[in-house]
Protein backbone atom coordinates (compact mmCIF):
# COMPACT_ATOMS: atom_id res chain seq x y z
CA UNK A 1 0.00 0.00 0.00
CA UNK A 2 1.19 3.50 -0.76
CA UNK A 3 0.04 7.02 0.10
CA UNK A 4 1.35 10.14 -1.60
CA UNK A 5 0.28 13.69 -2.38
CA UNK A 6 0.30 14.69 -6.06
CA UNK A 7 2.52 17.71 -5.35
CA UNK A 8 5.20 15.42 -3.90
CA UNK A 9 5.52 13.21 -7.00
CA UNK A 10 8.41 14.18 -9.27
CA UNK A 11 7.64 15.87 -12.58
CA UNK A 12 9.37 14.25 -15.55
CA UNK A 13 9.42 14.93 -19.27
CA UNK A 14 7.54 12.22 -21.17
CA UNK A 15 8.42 10.65 -24.53
CA UNK A 16 6.60 13.46 -26.41
CA UNK A 17 8.35 16.25 -24.46
CA UNK A 18 5.54 17.20 -22.07
CA UNK A 19 5.66 17.39 -18.29
CA UNK A 20 4.14 14.41 -16.50
CA UNK A 21 3.95 12.63 -13.17
CA UNK A 22 3.70 8.84 -12.86
CA UNK A 23 1.07 8.03 -10.22
CA UNK A 24 0.69 4.29 -10.85
CA UNK A 25 2.95 2.01 -12.88
CA UNK A 26 1.62 -1.55 -12.81
CA UNK A 27 1.16 -4.28 -15.38
CA UNK A 28 -2.61 -3.76 -15.08
CA UNK A 29 -2.61 0.06 -15.37
CA UNK A 30 -0.38 3.06 -15.99
CA UNK A 31 -1.71 6.35 -14.61
CA UNK A 32 0.05 9.64 -15.33
CA UNK A 33 -0.81 13.27 -14.80
CA UNK A 34 0.05 15.24 -17.93
CA UNK A 35 0.67 18.97 -17.69
CA UNK A 36 0.26 21.12 -20.78
CA UNK A 37 1.06 24.81 -21.03
CA UNK A 38 -1.30 27.21 -22.83
CA UNK A 39 -1.84 26.20 -26.48
CA UNK A 40 0.31 23.04 -26.22
CA UNK A 41 -0.69 20.20 -28.54
CA UNK A 42 0.04 16.50 -28.21
CA UNK A 43 0.20 15.30 -31.82
CA UNK A 44 -1.97 12.50 -33.20
CA UNK A 45 -0.82 9.05 -32.09
CA UNK A 46 -2.23 5.69 -31.06
CA UNK A 47 -1.38 3.02 -28.52
CA UNK A 48 -2.30 -0.69 -28.26
CA UNK A 49 -4.21 -0.25 -24.97
CA UNK A 50 -7.39 1.54 -23.83
CA UNK A 51 -6.87 5.11 -22.62
CA UNK A 52 -9.11 7.09 -20.26
CA UNK A 53 -8.64 10.84 -19.86
CA UNK A 54 -9.86 12.60 -16.70
CA UNK A 55 -9.46 16.40 -16.82
CA UNK A 56 -8.18 18.02 -13.62
CA UNK A 57 -7.57 21.64 -14.55
CA UNK A 58 -8.10 24.01 -17.48
CA UNK A 59 -9.92 23.57 -20.76
CA UNK A 60 -8.96 21.99 -24.03
CA UNK A 61 -9.82 19.50 -26.73
CA UNK A 62 -9.37 15.75 -26.85
CA UNK A 63 -9.85 14.19 -30.25
CA UNK A 64 -10.57 10.47 -30.53
CA UNK A 65 -10.67 9.26 -34.13
CA UNK A 66 -12.85 11.81 -35.96
CA UNK A 67 -14.61 13.03 -32.77
CA UNK A 68 -13.32 16.24 -31.19
CA UNK A 69 -14.45 16.79 -27.59
CA UNK A 70 -14.28 20.15 -25.85
CA UNK A 71 -13.35 19.35 -22.24
CA UNK A 72 -13.11 21.05 -18.84
CA UNK A 73 -12.44 19.86 -15.26
CA UNK A 74 -14.08 16.53 -14.43
CA UNK A 75 -14.63 15.62 -18.10
CA UNK A 76 -13.97 11.95 -18.89
CA UNK A 77 -13.06 10.80 -22.41
CA UNK A 78 -12.35 7.18 -23.35
CA UNK A 79 -10.19 6.11 -26.27
CA UNK A 80 -10.30 2.49 -27.45
CA UNK A 81 -6.97 0.79 -28.19
CA UNK A 82 -5.35 1.49 -31.56
CA UNK A 83 -7.50 4.59 -32.16
CA UNK A 84 -5.79 7.83 -33.17
CA UNK A 85 -6.00 10.50 -30.47
CA UNK A 86 -4.60 13.96 -29.82
CA UNK A 87 -4.89 16.60 -27.09
CA UNK A 88 -4.85 20.40 -27.27
CA UNK A 89 -4.78 22.94 -24.45
CA UNK A 90 -6.73 26.15 -24.86
CA UNK A 91 -5.00 29.34 -23.73
CA UNK A 92 -4.61 28.00 -20.17
CA UNK A 93 -2.64 25.44 -18.19
CA UNK A 94 -4.31 22.09 -18.90
CA UNK A 95 -3.78 19.02 -16.74
CA UNK A 96 -5.38 15.61 -16.90
CA UNK A 97 -4.97 12.04 -15.80
CA UNK A 98 -4.01 9.66 -18.59
CA UNK A 99 -5.02 6.13 -17.58
CA UNK A 100 -3.78 3.26 -19.74
CA UNK A 101 -5.29 -0.18 -19.20
CA UNK A 102 -3.51 -2.48 -19.16
CA UNK A 103 -0.23 -0.71 -18.40
CA UNK A 104 1.89 0.25 -21.39
CA UNK A 105 5.40 1.60 -21.89
CA UNK A 106 6.02 3.16 -25.32
CA UNK A 107 9.27 2.30 -27.09
CA UNK A 108 11.68 5.23 -27.38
Amino acid sequence: MSHQHLDNINIETNIRGFQSRVLVDLESALIKQLILNPNDKIPPHQVPVDVTFFVLEGEGYITIGANRHEVKPHSVVICPRNTVMNVEAKNNRFTFLNIKTPGFKPQK
